[in-house]
């Protein structure tokens, strides 16, 4: 900060006035002339730069004319569709057509249906009574709707063997249909088995050789049309199914209980027997039999003879060995 001139000591005035003079040589102070004095100042006007030339504006292009439109190509597609649609309405009016018609038809076919249960009366289980599902728990042909009895069997026993207490091959009871004895397999002493005897047709009560037949312990059944014939227990009941155009076509050998035998006959075939045993009878015919014993098949050329032990509602096997034995004695009179 510089001090004022009252507060500076003679020295340092003094300095500062020679620094001052000093700074006051060098300035060079110029005065105007008289003669300027009240002269108008003129100025000369530099001249202005000629002016650049403007250049030509640029020819505008012509627009190029728009491009005409392409028409656009039509689409099959709609033509496709409708031709699709066409061909599928008709095939559906066809079909319609046959539909109804088949309605028709099993309108008309479903006739003489008492019941109105669409089931027409030859075919329905319960002509009177609309049983529509044909129900027959008991498989007796008679629909459950009017069927008020259950036909089922409680329980299915399996047939075992009668009784043989001699065990000679003949049962208890059919030791009773022969006369022999129940608790002797060897009636008549003469070293064969009852059982056997009668397989073979000999009388267990005879030591001479006579046979069944000879005794009267059997007779002989011809069929009506005399084609064959065999033996059967005395007092047995026979029966025959008769057609006239191909004769005997079955026959039932009723026994004393309600156990029957049945011989069916039916041409030859060529066929296979599920059976288990082959053999011959002592008349020589070869003959199929199951392993129960109880159903046989004779073959001829001509014809089949199908033999059956049919037990009914029986139990137990009581006629095993007269079944055998009357096979054994079956003979073809003639072919």
């Amino acid at each position: 900060m510089k001090k004022s001139g009252k507060n500076m000591k003679p020295e340092e005035l003094a300095k500062q006035e020679k620094e001052r003079k000093s700074l006051l040589s060098d300035v060079e102070i110029h005065v105007m002339p008289a003669s300027f004095a009240q002269k108008k100042a003129t100025v000369k006007e530099l001249p202005k730069p000629a002016p650049k030339p403007v250049p030509k504006p640029k020819p505008v292009p012509k627009p190029k004319p728009a491009p005409k439109p392409v028409p656009k190509k039509k689409s099959k597609a709609p033509f496709i569709i409708l031709g699709v649609g066409i061909v599928l309405i008709t095939v559906l009016a066809v079909v319609g057509y046959f539909v109804v018609q088949s309605l028709n038809v099993e309108e008309e076919e479903v006739t003489d249906d008492i019941d109105g249960d669409g089931i027409i009366d030859s075919e329905d289980n319960c002509p009177e009574d609309a049983n529509a599902s044909q129900s027959d728990i008991d498989d007796d042909d008679k629909g459950d709707v009017c069927d008020s009895k259950d036909d089922r069997p409680e329980d299915v026993v399996e047939p075992g063997p009668g009784v043989d207490t001699d065990s000679d091959g003949l049962t208890d009871v059919e030791e009773d249909l022969y006369g022999t004895d129940d608790r002797n397999p060897d009636s008549d002493g003469d070293s064969f088995l009852d059982g056997n005897e009668v397989f073979h047709r000999y009388s267990p009560l005879s030591t001479s050789g006579a046979t069944l037949l000879d005794t009267g312990a059997v007779e002989e059944f011809v069929s009506s049309d005399e084609v064959f014939r065999f033996t059967h227990p005395t007092g047995w009941d026979v029966s025959e199914a008769v057609d006239p155009a191909e004769g005997v076509q079955e026959v039932v050998v009723s026994t004393n209980t309600n156990a029957s035998f049945s011989i069916v006959i039916t041409p030859a075939i060529e066929t296979s027997f599920p059976m288990s045993i082959e053999l011959l009878t002592k008349e020589g015919y070869v003959v199929y039999m199951s392993s129960d014993e109880r159903t046989s098949v004779v073959v001829t050329d001509s014809f089949f003879y199908s033999f059956t032990y049919d037990l009914d509602d029986e139990v137990t096997v009581d006629f095993l060995q007269t079944f055998q034995m009357l096979i054994n004695s079956f003979y073809i009179i003639a072919l």
